[in-house]
């Protein structure tokens, strides 16, 4: 009994249990439609009493100046920023470039002097360094010398055509003479009025005659070819005169060229390459000159 009245209480329960009306789940509550916020009514605003006032107004106008200050300074830093940085381009494999020459000269010698320093900035046309001119000047003097020499030797073979000239008329004249002295012989021999040997004489006169006029000839054509076959040519259109002048000319240039000047303006570079006593090649590179009026970006 005990046993059954615990099952009868244990199935109690249940349908106690059975019967009680089952919870139902919470629900989250709904969302209320948001209402639109009713306008207020503006109301008028109330001026600070005079009490209120007093101490706000240096305040601000001690802002309203220092915004008047600042906006100046805002236009001019910005302003700045636009023409230094907002406007420029950046990269990171650019290269600023500018025309480099090797300074060099066409002739060969040994360094007298440098005149310029490492990184000096110098003026075109500002002498750079100079060679031992000594041998250069002796040059020119010898030159010099030959000019004189073709001179001389010019005047004096239109000279010796002027003489040549004047013994072919002079052979000329005798050959006149020789040939009447000839002729008259040959007619008195004819007659026999004149020897034989006088006859003979006057023969070989006159031949004699006739060689020298024709040997004269020669010579007076060399003289001529000499003179470029112009006997009246001036001296200083002879071709002979003109080789001496170029190389007398050319004497001059190697010398001047012993001066090196800078072509332009710029500032010169690896300088302690040469020194006082080094033999520079001719066109052989001494140091360099980079130019500083006109510069590049190479990107």
């Amino acid at each position: 009994m005990p046993a059954e009245a615990t099952i009868v209480l244990r199935r109690s329960d249940t349908a106690s249990r059975r019967d009680a009306p089952r919870e139902q789940p919470a629900r989250p509550p709904r969302e209320q439609p948001e209402q639109p916020l009713r306008e207020q009514p503006e109301r008028p605003v109330e001026s600070p009493s005079e009490s209120e006032k007093g101490p706000q107004t240096p305040r601000r106008r001690w802002v309203r100046w220092a915004l008047f200050a600042l906006l100046p300074l805002a236009l001019i830093g910005g302003s700045y920023w636009y023409v230094t940085g907002g406007s420029v381009m950046s990269t990171d494999d650019a290269y600023v470039e500018a025309d480099k020459v090797g300074i060099s000269t066409d002739v060969s010698g040994i360094v007298k002097e440098v005149d310029v320093t490492n990184n000096q900035h110098v003026d075109g046309g500002q002498v750079l360094f100079r060679l031992d001119d000594l041998p250069f000047r002796l040059a020119l003097e010898r030159a010099d010398a030959q000019v004189g020499i073709v001179r001389n030797d010019l005047n004096a073979l239109k000279a010796n055509y002027r003489d040549m000239q004047a013994q072919i008329k002079q052979a000329q004249d005798d050959i006149e003479y020789y040939d009447r002295e000839f002729h008259r012989q040959q007619d008195l021999a004819a007659k026999n009025i004149a020897s034989q040997q006088t006859f003979d004489t006057a023969r070989r006169n006159l031949q004699n005659a006739q060689q020298k006029l024709a040997s004269l000839n020669q010579q007076l054509a060399a003289i001529a070819a000499n003179l470029n076959g112009d006997p009246d040519i001036l001296v200083e259109q002879h071709p002979r005169y003109l080789d001496a002048m170029a190389q007398r000319n050319e004497a001059a240039r190697q010398l001047d060229h012993a001066v090196v000047k800078a072509p332009f303006a710029g500032i010169v570079t690896n300088v302690p390459a040469i020194a006082p006593g080094k033999y520079l090649q001719a066109s052989m590179t001494a140091f360099y000159l980079v130019a500083t009026d006109y510069v590049w970006v190479d990107s």
